[in-house]
């Protein structure tokens, strides 16, 4: 959907967000509100709060989670990380609620290190654990060859004019 400037997402008058299975844990265990202030077209931007203490909207943070899941999904060819062993879609949601993530289907691949990075971090349990979208965007997975190689050259320039003691130095 196409969302209004300065909103995140967009929820149902329930107050229900999210497709089942790909929803983030805080909106699993979200009471729903019915409330018109909590209504579609409503602006969720992350900062807002009800006043008995519940969360009111939906955050941003929930929009990374479910893409982490997506992100998985498509570098996996259709395997979900919350999936359970037979498959069950309607276990997901109860394996994102116990954070029982299934990334070793990734984690077999020989390049895996930035992906695994970048997905673990965006399905990190506690919402101001992920990281933001522009965080996502600036991830080195993302980065072209020449930026790859104009850091690693950067870095390798910076290693060698540091300052370095003998063996002697330390014992």
């Amino acid at each position: 959907k196409n969302l209004p400037e300065n909103v995140s997402t967009l929820i149902d008058p329930t107050g229900n967000a999210g497709t089942s299975g790909w929803k983030a844990p805080e909106l699993i265990s979200q009471p729903r509100e019915t409330d018109s202030r909590h209504s579609q077209g409503n602006s969720m931007n992350g900062s807002e709060s009800a006043t008995n203490g519940t969360i009111s909207g939906v955050k941003r943070a929930a929009d990374i989670f479910s893409l982490g899941c997506l992100f998985f999904w498509l570098l996996t060819d259709g395997i979900h990380p919350y999936e359970d062993d037979n498959g069950w879609t309607q276990l997901r949601e109860l394996n994102i609620k116990r954070d029982h993530k299934r990334l070793e289907v990734l984690e077999r691949w020989s390049d895996a290190y930035e992906p695994m990075q970048l997905i673990t971090s965006m399905l990190a349990h506690q919402p101001e654990h992920r990281p933001t979208a522009l965080q996502v965007l600036n991830h080195p997975f993302f980065w072209s060859p020449e930026k790859r190689l104009a850091f690693l050259c950067d870095v390798s320039d910076h290693f060698e004019r540091e300052p370095r003691g003998t063996y002697e130095d330390y014992y």
